[in-house]
């Protein structure tokens, strides 16, 4: 199942699960699956980078509200949706790859 999928289906569902840390950054509640910065390149190791993904809730979602969760993940392959600039809440194109426009905002990695 896709990953937008699976937020729209937890968004709609109100199944929002804290997986990670809850943490405090900034004043602002955060959920921290890895503990990787995503202005930092290099904080997640090869082929993969850190992402910092926002939570949106349904107002019937109780217990703990984070903002948003960090986490890494692969390096974005062929075929895939990305951004034309730089982006805390997508990955980049993997080693060799571009992202090639698609919209003023987004491309596909070739």
């Amino acid at each position: 199942m896709s990953t937008l999928l699976v937020c729209a289906f937890l968004f709609f569902s109100g199944l929002i699960v804290v997986s990670g840390k809850l943490s405090l950054r900034d004043g602002v509640l955060v959920d921290i699956i890895d503990d990787c910065d995503p202005h930092d390149p290099n904080s997640c190791g090869s082929d993969k980078c850190c992402v910092k993904d926002g939570i949106m809730y349904i107002p019937e979602a109780t217990g703990p509200r984070p903002a948003y969760r960090i986490e890494c993940r692969p390096l974005t392959t062929v075929g895939r949706l990305c951004y034309l600039r730089h982006s805390t809440e997508m990955c980049p194109c993997g080693a060799g790859l571009t992202c090639k426009a698609s919209s003023s905002f987004f491309g596909h990695c070739h």
